[in-house]
């Protein structure tokens, strides 16, 4: 009876996580960041070539960072509108910031990204960073960052591209 009542548990654990849309918790602390209306915490990151990209290389431009892992079904759910919406939005301002999480490795990620067309930057995430924006406990966890750097919106889970351009389209202004 012991084993049936444990996978019962596990089994509604696992419906609660995906009917959420996001996967479970990444290793991060307990960060003060990451809230909307507050300025967006920087970062400088590695990209898969190796190149150091920091968020502050794209101020004046619409941002949106996200927080993912190659495992996780929401988050490579998402990524096919990151896709859609990079390509849409790109020439009037719109930056994706991909940042993965889980400590993959380069090549696994870098494989991902390629069998999906990914033209936006994927940078190998750290936990001080997960952390500096409020520690990530689910993903996707996703922040749309306007032109002067301050946090509009904090979106955990999945969610349809439709969502994202509510957030962009006055951020990125007329076209």
């Amino acid at each position: 009876m012991g084993r049936f009542v444990y996978w019962r548990s596990a089994a509604a654990a696992a419906a609660v996580i995906l009917a959420a849309g996001a996967c479970g918790r990444v290793p991060a602390g307990r960060g003060g960041g990451g809230a909307e209306g507050t300025q967006a915490p920087g970062f400088t990151l590695r990209d898969l070539s190796g190149k150091d990209v920091s968020l502050s290389d794209y101020r004046g431009k619409v941002v949106i960072v996200d927080f993912w892992a190659t495992w996780c079904p929401p988050c490579r759910a998402e990524m096919p509108g990151f896709v859609g919406l990079d390509e849409k939005y790109r020439k009037r301002g719109l930056v994706i910031l991909a940042v993965n999480v889980q400590g993959e490795n380069r090549e696994t990620v870098g494989q991902f990204a390629r069998s999906l067309g990914i033209d936006f930057p994927i940078l190998m995430g750290t936990p001080a960073v997960a952390e500096a924006y409020g520690g990530v406990s689910a993903i996707p966890t996703s922040f749309v960052i306007d032109r002067e750097g301050v946090i509009r919106k904090r979106m955990v889970g999945l969610h349809p591209p439709e969502e994202f351009e509510k957030q962009i389209e006055g951020l990125l202004g007329a076209p």
